[in-house]
């Protein structure tokens, strides 16, 4: 009976230890598991944290291009306008041509042209804000074409910022 019983016992504890066996390959499997998607996780905060990054500089681009066509149209705005405003803001539109490459005598003579109330214009004086508006003009369009690229690009990344968190 006494070796029954420890047969008994020894089958027991033969079952106990597969069963901890078992319980701790299960552990270590969780373990991985979770390891695993902590992995993930970590990834996919990375992918967001660059993607927000990215979608911040292409609105910030968007925006400055926005920016840049509303300072060129208030700009262009000025040569019908009144020639008080327009005289105030010759230093501008000057600063504008230069950068745009304008020729350094058509820069030169639009102030005068600006100061001038529209009816008081010469001929000259009409030809010489006609080029400088063809100047704004060209450099509007550009700029609107800009603008309509990075629409789509900002929206692109919009939904690539939402998307991110998928």
């Amino acid at each position: 009976a006494a070796r029954a019983q420890e047969a008994a016992a020894q089958a027991e504890a033969a079952r106990a230890e597969e069963v901890a066996s078992a319980a701790g390959a299960d552990v270590e499997a969780r373990a991985e598991d979770l390891q695993l998607a902590k992995t993930e996780v970590t990834k996919e905060e990375s992918l967001h944290k660059s993607t927000e990054v990215e979608t911040q500089q292409v609105l910030k681009e968007q925006k400055e291009r926005e920016l840049r066509k509303t300072e060129i149209e208030a700009l262009l705005a000025l040569f019908d306008g009144p020639a008080a405003a327009a005289a105030g803001a010759a230093e501008g539109v000057a600063t504008f041509l230069t950068a745009e490459g304008a020729e350094k005598p058509l820069v030169a003579a639009v102030p005068a042209a600006l100061a001038l109330a529209p009816d008081t214009r010469s001929q000259f004086d009409n030809v010489v804000l006609s080029s400088a508006k063809a100047v704004f003009s060209d450099a509007l369009a550009k700029t609107q074409a800009e603008v309509d690229a990075g629409a789509e690009a900002a929206q692109h990344a919009r939904a690539e910022r939402l998307g991110a968190w998928v």
